[in-house]
């Protein structure tokens, strides 16, 4: 089995539309051209009446070319990603299409997660759906209820391509008892920061390395009574880092 470095996204390009290779089928071939007349035709025969087949011969060629060109399979991905990280996925598709010459990925941006979920679902009832969507985590559940979709563990099978390359509890996350539902491309993962100064003036040894839930309140207890900030730490507002908070 061919080793993609690509992202796991990329990689799923293939896995999901190998059953469509059919699709992809060379065109009919045109008719030959007819027979030139034999040689014991009258020499005085008009040249106009050759024009036909010329004409046709020329609209031959661009039927010819729009064949070749059907033999690439295209692939529809809608994604969430705007910014720099629309940047990147601009990239990645890039190169993957760069990378060989079967499979033609276009990647468009349908805006926030929940626009693009409410896309997807509006491309269900008029049967515009893209091949690959990407959208967020909390989507995972209601997007597979749909039914419409492939759960990743079906393809990772055909492929023999093993889940237990990504993290487990990335891997963990999406999955069900059968295996992943979806596959993993760009699991967030939320980073403390902490003002070293702060820490210094209130005497207490900064972070190192991983902090159970319970080290970090202490921490926090620490630089309140020493009163040098208002306020021990704050967070974005994303519902998921509480939920990993609670969780943990």
């Amino acid at each position: 089995m061919r080793k993609f470095k690509l992202t796991a996204l990329l990689l799923i390009l293939i896995l999901l539309l190998a059953a469509l290779a059919a699709c992809g089928g060379a065109a009919e071939q045109p008719a030959a051209p007819a027979e030139q007349p034999a040689a014991e035709k009258p020499a005085e025969q008009p040249a106009k009446e050759e024009a036909p087949a010329q004409e046709e011969t020329k609209e031959e060629a661009p039927a010819q070319e729009e064949a070749a060109a059907g033999d690439k399979i295209e692939i529809e991905f809608w994604h969430a990603m705007g910014g720099n990280l629309g940047e990147l996925v601009d990239e990645l598709v890039a190169r993957y299409n760069a990378s060989q010459d079967k499979v033609v990925v276009k990647a468009t941006f349908q805006g926030s997660y929940d626009d693009t979920y409410n896309a997807l679902l509006a491309a269900f009832d008029a049967g515009t759906e893209p091949n690959i969507t990407q959208n967020f985590d909390l989507a995972s559940q209601t997007m597979i209820d749909t039914g419409r979709l492939i759960p990743a563990y079906q393809l990772m099978a055909a492929d023999n391509y093993d889940p237990n390359t990504f993290l487990p509890a990335v891997r963990d996350y999406y999955s069900n008892e059968n295996g992943m539902i979806g596959m993993a491309f760009n699991s967030s993962t939320p980073l403390l920061y902490y003002n070293a100064d702060m820490f210094e003036a209130a005497g207490v040894e900064p972070p190192s390395g991983s902090l159970t839930f319970s080290e970090f309140k202490l921490m926090c207890e620490e630089l309140m009574a020493a009163d040098v900030a208002p306020f021990c730490f704050t967070y974005g507002q994303v519902g998921w880092y509480f939920e990993q908070i609670l969780a943990n």
